[in-house]
This record gives C-alpha cells, structure tokens and sequence, in this order.
C-alpha cells in the first residue's frame, strides 16, 4: 500500500519516510537508502530529516548499494 502512495505521490516526503521505515524493518536496505538520503539532502522540515537520518543509523554498514 505505501508503495502504491508513493508511486502516486513521489514527492511526499512522508510516504517516502514510511516507505522506508518499512524496507529498513524488512532489511532492504537497497531500497531504503535513497528514500532516506532524499529527504536528508533536500528538505527543509527538520522532524522529518532526524526520523530519515536515524534511520539511516539503522541500517547496517556494508549492506545494501553501499556508497550510493
């Protein structure tokens, strides 16, 4: 379902938070990162950058696309 939002709604920050706290939960992190370092790198909404960089935090070194 978050998938389909965000599909719908690319920009939302928020469904693409959600979205990634879902990949980080279910370990792909291939898929979270992006979503994550989006919204670190362009937004101004300071709650929504500490959720993303703490989840960012979450996701273990040396998994996923790596330095992507």
């Amino acid at each position: 379902m978050l998938e389909e939002a965000h599909a719908l709604l690319p920009s939302d920050l928020e469904v693409r938070l959600a979205l990634a706290e879902v990949y980080v939960d279910q370990g792909r992190a291939d898929d979270a990162r992006p979503l994550l370092r989006s919204i670190t790198a362009g937004s101004h909404r300071g709650s929504l950058v500490a959720a993303a960089e703490e989840l960012l935090t979450r996701i273990p070194s040396g998994t996923g696309d790596g330095a992507r």
